[in-house]
């Protein structure tokens, strides 16, 4: 009709709801042949300790998604009370192959690069402001993963950030993650 435009509001409602299923059915099968290109891939989902905390035990939470040789991982660790608090992220990606077998299950390893940021603060008892400081840094990275009991692995990943080129010896920072996980398929 001449003047008059269509909308999603003027639609009826089972076209609303028919677009939004084909919307979800085609961004599915899209997904779908982008990642087809791997001959296998999974969702990882871990939980261990960092080298962040300076070795106090803090949960840390490890997700990823791996694919038949690239790996995609996304780590955070934090910790709070009510004097002190520090969150700590890091993302890597990794090329990966298989290694070879560690006692009875088979190890994966990689190599690649990553970011990194962490943030805390400290506030004194007798004080009313709160001191923060945050760090950042990109460098290469590394991955074992063991599969002690397939699909349970223990992973291990390392990043060496680097915080700036003013003195290379002193701005290297590392996020190590220790965890044990699960492949979810």
């Amino acid at each position: 009709m001449p003047g008059r435009s269509l909308t999603i509001d003027s639609l009826p409602v089972r076209w609303k709801t028919f677009e939004v299923k084909q919307i979800c059915k085609a961004s599915a099968v899209l997904s779908t042949l982008f990642f087809a290109v791997a001959g296998w891939s999974s969702i990882d989902l871990g939980s261990g300790i960092s080298s962040v905390t300076s070795g106090r035990m803090v949960p840390g939470l490890n997700v990823g998604y791996t694919s038949s040789n690239w790996a995609l991982s996304i780590n955070s660790i934090g910790v709070s009370s009510s004097y002190y608090y520090q969150s700590s992220y890091s993302m890597n990606y990794f090329w990966t192959w298989q290694s070879d077998q560690l006692f009875w299950g088979r190890t994966t390893s990689g190599f690649g690069f990553g970011a990194l940021y962490s943030q805390r603060g400290f506030q004194d008892e007798g004080s009313t402001t709160q001191e923060v400081k945050s760090d950042y840094g990109l460098g290469p990275s590394f991955r074992v993963r063991w599969f002690f009991a397939q699909p349970i692995y223990m992973n291990m990943e390392m990043l060496w950030g680097l915080r700036g080129t003013a003195n290379l010896a002193l701005n290297g920072q590392d996020f190590i993650m220790f965890s044990v996980g699960v492949q979810a398929w």
